[in-house]
């Protein structure tokens, strides 16, 4: 018996071991990768040509064609009315003060704007004063849920919440359960991992 509690032990060890360092891995990829700012004009943003374009230069990928027209839409509805943010700082802070707010909105990306020059590119000197709109764009939903129905008498359910994200890939866990109404012992619950 105690040979079997320490052929367990040592599989949670490694299980532990693996999950260390995929967190680790993730913390470093965040840590250490370029902001994700992209500057781009008023036009350009509210297109989804232009939304895929910048999901690509900071390595976020969309889910399709659609996923970008949805984002561009999104943007073009909210810079009819105002920016999700006007930011102003200096020409030597702009980045990392965008990048913060970012964080803070826990989107993937931003797009950032110039307001006094929509039609033009924002140039930015370190010495200027900068005032820039700010586009946060969340590539991929935080969480969704789902439900189905497998014939002739079972019912689907999952929730799933994101629990990280590479430079590539977003990473959810969810739970699941299945109910068959004619059957009921034959019902289950499980946990999941999503790899989007």
């Amino acid at each position: 018996m105690t040979s079997e509690w320490r052929i367990y032990g040592r599989i949670l060890f490694a299980v532990l071991c693996v999950a260390v360092l995929v967190v680790v891995y993730h913390w470093a990829a965040d840590k250490f990768r370029a902001p994700a700012i992209v500057t781009t004009t008023q036009q350009i943003a509210t297109t989804p040509a232009g939304v895929q374009a910048a999901a690509k230069a900071v390595h976020v990928p969309l889910q399709d064609q659609g996923h970008a027209t949805d984002i561009s839409r999104a943007i073009m509805g909210v810079s009819e009315r105002k920016p999700n943010e006007v930011i102003q700082t200096t020409g030597s802070e702009w980045e990392k003060t965008v990048e913060a707010n970012r964080i803070q909105n826990k989107s993937d990306f931003v797009m950032v704007t110039d307001p006094k020059r929509p039609t033009e590119l924002p140039i930015i000197k370190p010495a200027d004063s900068v005032t820039v709109n700010a586009y946060y764009v969340k590539a991929y939903p935080r969480q969704f849920q789902q439900i189905g129905y497998g014939p002739p008498s079972t019912i689907i359910a999952t929730a799933n919440w994101k629990v990280a994200k590479t430079k590539t890939k977003e990473w959810y866990i969810g739970v699941w359960g299945t109910v068959d109404y004619q059957k009921p012992e034959q019902s289950r619950a499980g946990i999941m991992f999503t790899r989007m």
